[in-house]
Formats: structure tokens, C-alpha cells, sequence
């Protein structure tokens, strides 16, 4: 078909398409003012419109437009696959680590409905939505990352409960598969890779990073790509390592490098800027008997409390800077 026999919309984006392509960059651009300003809602002008804001430099205004097209067209493979893409670099090739990224090692949670995610891993979530909802700026208008997010469960309920856009990264593809199935919407968006990973300055206005940080050898190198990533505020939590030592329960936790004290995720936080604790809970989760672990608590048991040093087993903070 003819561009002159197409309706006006498909016209224009053919012939905005063309000028984008052959780099007539000024083209494009008139194309797509006129485009957005009668279509706001096309999915394809609002890709093509990231892909000219990339390629100017401006990486936020990109993301801006595919979470639009996403809004207009949720099904929209190419603007997902853009923004997967604009969000970071990986820099690991799976095939050179020997880490189990399988769905069922035993690290994630795989279950497809929230009602069957463990008790202690959707207290955290929750949490940090009714923490969102409460700050100054709604939380409808941010977007959040949750790195190493599992099956996607958090970054749902983030979504769902603070109303936030949610960009999730983890590690398996197994478990962004069941993520994008299960969880994934116009508003909340996954991707796969192995952390040393870059991730693109400034896309975000905070980080989520629950049972994260003891997965990784370079924990300052980790949390300084969440710098990168926002200037808002890091909600993270570790395993607290007086109440779970590693040298006495790491057999349990085949994945973790260590466990952390206080003093230690503080100085962490600090070299990266974030020194303004803003919350600080802890958190039961194990039975532990006889200097052993011999199971999990009841759910009911598993909520967050306020920090204990001598009992909580897991910490968990907000932290700002300041």
C-alpha cells in the first residue's frame, strides 16, 4: 500500500519512520511534534520518540515515552524490549558463571499469585509501598528499580499498592520468564542480568534491593550502581549477622557471600551517600534451637518490628541522603 492511500496516522509514522531511518533528524522531529500533539496515544510515535531522545542523550525523557506506549499499548513487545534495553549494560555472560540461576534453586520464590509468596518476603514489600504512599510526592509519578527482584511478586505489589512504575532485575531468566507471565503489566516491566551489570544514571527515584546485597562479592559496587541509577532514597535489607552468623548458618544459605552487622550496611550506605535513615525495622523469619536451625516461624510471626539488635535476624532500612 501506497503512503499517500494509508490513513493520516499510519501516513505519518511510515514517513517519520523513513526521516528517523535515512537520519534526517529534523524531520523526524516535526513528524513526531505534529504526531504526538494529534496522537498522544500511539505507541509507535511514542517509541520512535525515545528512540530521538536517546540518541540526543536524554535518557530520561526516553523512558518517559516508552512508559507511555506502554500505558497506550501494554502488549507492546518492541517498547518493553526498549526499555529493558535503555535501563542498563549487562556486562556478565551467563555462560561464564557457575551460579544456579535456575527458578527452582531454592533462592527465589516461585509462585504466580501473592497469596503464596512467604509471609516475611511480602512484609518488606508492603512496607516500602505504605512508606511510598506517605512521602511528600505521590507515588503514583515515581519509578522504582527492585534489583535481583526473583519472580517479580515485589515489584507487583509496589506497583499495585504505591502505584509506582517498577522496573525489576534478576539474575534468572527462568524467573523473568515467570515474572513478565505472572506479574507483569503496563506499569511494571522486567529484565535479565547478572550483576557486574551497568545501570543507566538518573532513571529512577528509588531503589529497591530486599536479600541483595550478601548475594555479591562487590557490595560497594553494587550499591554504587544504585547510586547511579537515583538520587532517592535505597530501601534495602541483609541477613543481620549476629543472629544469623555465617560461619555457623551458611550451609543454609548456599547463595550468600556473608551476612552483614549494622555498622557494616551503614558504612555501605554512607559511601554511597545515603547516611539519613529514615526507617529501621527488623525482622524473625527462622526457628533457630539448640544453636541450630531447624525450620521457620509461624506467619504470623514473620512481620517487621522495630530493630533489635540482640534477636532481629534480618535488618532492614531506608536510607536518604543527607
Amino acid at each position: 500500500m501506497k503512503p499517500e492511500t494509508l490513513p493520516p496516522l499510519d501516513t505519518l509514522v511510515l514517513r517519520t519512520y523513513d526521516a528517523l531511518s535515512e537520519g534526517r533528524i529534523e524531520e523526524a522531529q516535526a513528524g513526531l511534534t505534529q504526531g504526538l500533539a494529534a496522537y498522544p496515544f500511539d505507541d509507535r510515535l511514542r517509541v520512535m520518540a525515545a528512540a530521538l531522545a536517546q540518541s540526543a542523550g536524554d535518557a530520561a525523557s526516553a523512558v518517559g515515552h516508552l512508559w507511555a506506549a506502554l500505558a497506550a499499548r501494554p502488549d507492546s513487545e518492541l517498547a518493553r524490549g526498549e526499555l529493558q534495553h535503555l535501563v542498563l549494560t549487562p556486562r556478565t555472560d551467563p555462560a561464564t558463571t557457575d551460579k544456579d540461576f535456575s527458578l527452582n534453586s531454592g533462592e527465589r520464590q516461585v509462585a504466580e499469585d501473592l497469596q503464596h509468596i512467604r509471609a516475611d518476603h511480602r512484609a518488606r514489600y508492603a512496607m516500602a509501598a505504605r512508606w511510598l504512599r506517605q512521602q511528600e510526592r505521590p507515588s503514583w509519578q515515581m519509578t522504582g528499580l527492585d534489583l535481583f527482584c526473583g519472580n517479580g511478586y515485589g515489584s507487583r505489589m509496589l506497583s499495585q499498592q504505591a502505584g509506582a512504575r517498577m522496573v525489576g532485575i534478576d539474575g534468572s531468566s527462568e524467573a523473568v520468564a515467570l515474572a513478565t507471565r505472572a506479574y507483569g503489566s503496563h506499569r511494571t516491566v522486567f529484565t535479565q542480568a547478572i550483576f557486574p551489570f551497568e545501570l543507566t544514571p538518573g532513571l529512577f527515584d528509588f531503589v529497591v534491593s530486599f536479600e541483595s546485597i550478601e548475594h555479591v562479592d562487590d557490595a560497594p559496587g553494587l550499591l554504587q550502581q544504585m547510586a547511579l541509577a537515583t538520587e532517592g532514597p535505597f530501601i534495602v535489607s541483609v541477613p543481620h549477622e549476629p543472629c544469623l552468623p555465617f560461619a555457623r548458618f551458611g550451609r543454609r544459605f548456599e547463595h550468600h557471600v556473608r551476612h552483614y552487622h549494622r555498622e557494616e550496611l551503614l558504612e555501605l550506605l554512607a559511601q554511597v551517600g545515603r547516611r539519613r535513615i529514615r526507617a529501621e525495622y527488623g525482622q524473625m523469619v527462622y526457628r533457630v534451637e539448640g544453636g541450630d536451625m531447624v525450620g521457620l516461624l509461624p506467619e504470623a510471626r514473620m512481620g517487621l518490628h522495630p530493630f533489635d539488635p540482640q534477636s532481629s535476624q534480618f535488618l532492614i532500612l531506608i536510607a536518604e541522603r543527607g
